[in-house]
C-alpha cells in the first residue's frame, strides 16, 4: 500500500527504505494519531472491512458495528470478546449495554471503577484482574498473578479447597480494609471467577488493536491505494 503511495505522489520505483521512510513519519506510534475519529466512523462504524485486520468474520463485523469503538482499547476489548468463550457467557450484550450507556454501570467502589471504567464494568483482560486484587484488595503485585492463577469457584476442579478459600477469604478482607462493603467485595469475587476463565492478555490485545486500526487508517486516508492492494493480494482468489 505505501509503495503504491509513493508512486502516486511521484516516487516511481520506491526502495524499502522509502518505504520506511514514509511508515516512520506518517504511522509510527510517536506520529499517527490513535483517537482520529474519522477512522473510527469511517471504518467500523460504517462496516467497511476491506482488509480490516480482526475483522474479516461475520460476526465480528456484525459486533464492532454495534459496539462502534472509539478508541484502540475499544478495539482490542471487542477482539477479546470476540471468542467462544466470552460470547457463550454473553459478553458482549453487557458490554454493548454497558457502553451504550456509562452512567448505568454500577460499579460499587470508586477503586472498582479505577479498574473496570475503560471496558464499562466487564472484566475482560487478565491484567483487569491482576489489577483488582493489587488496587482494591491491597494484595502486593508480585503475588497479583499467582492469584489470578489460583481463582478458581471452589468444586470446579480446583484440588486444594483449603487454599482456595483462603484466597477468597484474603481478597475480601483485603478490600474491606480499603473500604469496600463486604457484600461488594463477595460480589466482585464471584465475578472474578465468572470472568476469569475467558480473560484475555491485554498486551496481546491491544497490539492486535493497532494492526487493526493501521489498516482502518490506511483505507480512510488511502482508500484507492489500500483497496488496489488489497485486490492485487487477492487477485488469484475467485
Amino acid at each position: 500500500t505505501i509503495s503504491l503511495i509513493l508512486k502516486n505522489q511521484g516516487n516511481e520505483n520506491p526502495s524499502f527504505k522509502d518505504v520506511e521512510n514514509w511508515f516512520n513519519k506518517n504511522m509510527s506510534p510517536d506520529t499517527i494519531d490513535f483517537n482520529d475519529k474519522e477512522v473510527y466512523e469511517n471504518v467500523y462504524h460504517k462496516g467497511k472491512w476491506a482488509a480490516i485486520f480482526q475483522c474479516t468474520q461475520h460476526g465480528a463485523q456484525a459486533l464492532f458495528k454495534r459496539a462502534k469503538p472509539e478508541s484502540i482499547v475499544d478495539i482490542a476489548t471487542l477482539t477479546s470478546i470476540y471468542r467462544p468463550g466470552p460470547l457463550s457467557a454473553k459478553v458482549d450484550k453487557l458490554y454493548i449495554k454497558a457502553k451504550k450507556d456509562p452512567d448505568s454501570v454500577e460499579y460499587g467502589h470508586p477503586l472498582i471503577k479505577d479498574c473496570l471504567k475503560e471496558t464499562y464494568g466487564c472484566i475482560i483482560f487478565q491484567e483487569q484482574v491482576m489489577n483488582l486484587c493489587h488496587i482494591v484488595a491491597g494484595i502486593p503485585k508480585d503475588e497479583c498473578n499467582a492469584m489470578r492463577k489460583m481463582m478458581k469457584p471452589v468444586g470446579s476442579g480446583n484440588e486444594n479447597i483449603d487454599k482456595a478459600k483462603a484466597l477468597k477469604e484474603k481478597f475480601i478482607a483485603g478490600s474491606i480494609a480499603n473500604g469496600v462493603d463486604k457484600y461488594i467485595a463477595e460480589d466482585l469475587y464471584e465475578k472474578i471467577l465468572y470472568f476469569a476463565g475467558y480473560g484475555f492478555n491485554k498486551s496481546h490485545a491491544v497490539s492486535y488493536a493497532i494492526n487493526s486500526y493501521y489498516c482502518a487508517w490506511l483505507l480512510t486516508h488511502f482508500e484507492k491505494e489500500w483497496v488496489t492492494a488489497y485486490l492485487q493480494t487477492c487477485s488469484g482468489n475467485p
